[in-house]
């Protein structure tokens, strides 16, 4: 890597503190990450910085502060998409529930159905009518494969 992209994307960087976020001070692209040019191709900001101090990435550059303007090297990590998703997970940082984007119940809702549903007096086709979802969802919160937060 030419030393002038290197000390041009540094340039760039807001460098602080080594636990800080170092935000990217330029470019940002549709998803929110920085955007550099090496001269010869566009660059995920936070992946170039990873790169360029840690060696090429076998995956992606994850983010362990969840910021992704951040271009810290030592907030980054290489890892799947997976990867990233457990990390979100662990940091309880994972839309669930009533805050997940296509839920269609509420919380209370869903222990409604856990209390009302009483094998071969109460059954599932009816619950799923009265809630306006599937068989399938319902069974899935009465057997807890969903909303096992609550």
């Amino acid at each position: 890597m030419d030393q002038k992209y290197i000390d041009r994307f540094w340039s760039k960087v807001d460098i602080r503190d080594p636990d800080d976020c170092w935000p990217w001070k330029a470019g940002i692209g549709s998803s929110n990450c920085g955007q550099f040019f090496d001269g010869k191709k566009n660059f995920i900001a936070s992946r170039f910085a990873y790169e360029i101090t840690k060696g090429p990435l076998v995956n992606e550059a994850c983010h362990t502060c969840d910021n992704r303007p951040c271009c810290n090297p030592n907030h980054l990590f290489d890892g799947t998409q997976n990867d990233n998703i457990q990390d979100a997970v662990r940091k309880d940082r994972m839309a669930k529930g009533e805050n997940h984007g296509r839920a269609k119940l509420t919380e209370n809702q869903v222990l409604q159905i856990r209390q009302e549903y009483i094998p071969r007096v109460v059954t599932l086709k009816q619950l799923a009518r009265k809630y306006g979802v599937c068989f399938a969802r319902i069974s899935n919160i009465i057997r807890r494969k969903n909303w096992k937060h609550i």
